[in-house]
């Protein structure tokens, strides 16, 4: 993608590292516009990639923008002037805090001072397995990435991780086209769904997901789904379960592993392209 650094090396994971950090909620829940960025060629960009190309291109201008000290030191003025070039993005006083935390002592020692010393301490690893612990466990102990919803009726918590496996997946896919100059995830056949608002917009579109009649109204209307409620989290468990189905038949019919990584681009990309309405939900999380 030509919103993230072109370079194989350290720099490309710590800009991942942030920037999916704040990859999260585009569309803004009260006034249903999407966030978009004009670059500096002029071309336009929308939703995540745009928030990816806004903070590409101030890093290009200040790398330091992405060490600690960069990050502890980011006022809300600078990163008004980064992201909001074109059109307001939505919830930036909490993208703010999340860049400030990055930046402070305690994340600095869960990270060990980088997000690369982060895969190489856990050893390119994304799940804890045994003694071994992964590297999505790891950002959810941070709290950083820790998406975590408590599902009443089951009386459980539904471990989502939406962000921590984004940078995971994001990864590996670069590490695969890397020459050998990026390690691949070891584990990477155990990554799960990240589940999001465009992965069940298509699986609706296409009749795999069917949602209850209240809950379509208000979603076909843009009426905010609160985080955390049933319908948030029935909308959320229900994608992961369609897609490990999708993942298990499409690899049956193939006669080979088709992986959860190959499945979400796809989906994700088609889903980037339909103009139908999705869930709105104010969040952090995704």
């Amino acid at each position: 993608l030509p919103c993230l650094p072109e370079e194989d090396d350290e720099n490309f994971v710590q800009f991942l590292g942030v920037t999916t950090a704040i990859n999260f909620c585009f569309w803004d829940p009260w006034t249903k516009e999407r966030y978009r960025f004009v670059d500096k060629t002029g071309k336009e960009w929308q939703g995540a990639m745009a928030m990816s190309m806004a903070m590409k291109e101030a890093w290009e201008e200040d790398p330091s923008l992405f060490s600690q000290e960069g990050l502890a030191r980011l006022s809300e003025k600078r990163l008004r002037m980064i992201l909001e070039h074109t059109s307001p993005i939505p919830l930036l006083k909490e993208r703010l805090g999340i860049l400030r935390y990055l930046g402070s002592e305690s994340l600095h020692r869960h990270l060990q001072g980088s997000f690369w010393n982060l895969f190489i301490r856990y050893d390119f690893r994304a799940f804890t397995s045994g003694e071994r612990v992964g590297v999505v466990n790891m950002l959810d102990r941070s709290g950083l990435f820790r998406d975590v919803s408590f599902h009443e009726p089951s009386w459980t918590y539904l471990p989502f991780h939406k962000k921590a496996q984004l940078f995971v997946m994001v990864y590996h896919g670069r590490a695969l086209d890397s020459k050998g100059r990026l390690p691949l995830i070891k584990d990477i056949d155990d990554i799960g769904v990240a589940a999001d608002y465009v992965l069940p917009k298509i699986l609706r579109y296409f009749g795999v997901l069917v949602y209850a009649s209240v809950l379509a109204q208000r979603v076909d209307n843009w009426k905010i789904v609160e985080k955390d409620s049933l319908e948030e989290q029935e909308i959320r468990a229900q994608t992961w379960q369609a897609m490990i189905l999708l993942r298990d038949r499409l690899s049956e019919l193939r006669g080979e592993n088709v992986s959860m990584l190959a499945l979400d681009n796809l989906l994700w990309r088609r889903g980037r392209e339909l103009n139908s309405p999705h869930h709105l939900t104010p969040t952090t999380n995704y």
